[in-house]
């Protein structure tokens, strides 16, 4: 009868699985992360909406209208690019996050091949 000699590689493998299998079953034992709360973003500060004179109000009531009605649409468009600014930060530091787990994948990779000849 022959005995199974695993490979290095395949021995390095396993050691990994074991190594998550443990580490899952120590995360699994602890309580479930509650839901991340809701985000809820700060209302932009642009005052109130400036009322329509209608048709009856006289030239100078319109005028005024259209000029408030700009500034409170540009306060809005200021605060739509701020935080536009923001969510481009973070998809940023997750993109980041993404290429340091690749590199570790890749260098674990690298060591269970180094390890198989």
């Amino acid at each position: 009868m022959t005995s199974y000699r695993p490979s290095a590689r395949a021995a390095l493998a396993f050691s990994i699985a074991v190594a998550l299998a443990s580490l899952a079953a120590t995360t699994g034992a602890q309580a479930p992360a509650a839901a991340p709360a809701p985000v809820v973003l700060p209302k932009p500060d642009c005052g109130e909406k400036p009322d329509h004179p209608g048709k009856l109000g006289s030239d100078n009531q319109k005028r005024q209208w259209r000029k408030d009605a700009n500034a409170y649409l540009e306060c809005f468009s200021k605060y739509v690019t701020e935080q536009r600014g923001l969510a481009q930060r973070y998809q940023d530091a997750a993109n980041a996050l993404i290429d340091q787990y690749n590199t570790a994948v890749r260098e674990m990779q690298a060591t269970i091949d180094a390890a198989a000849q």
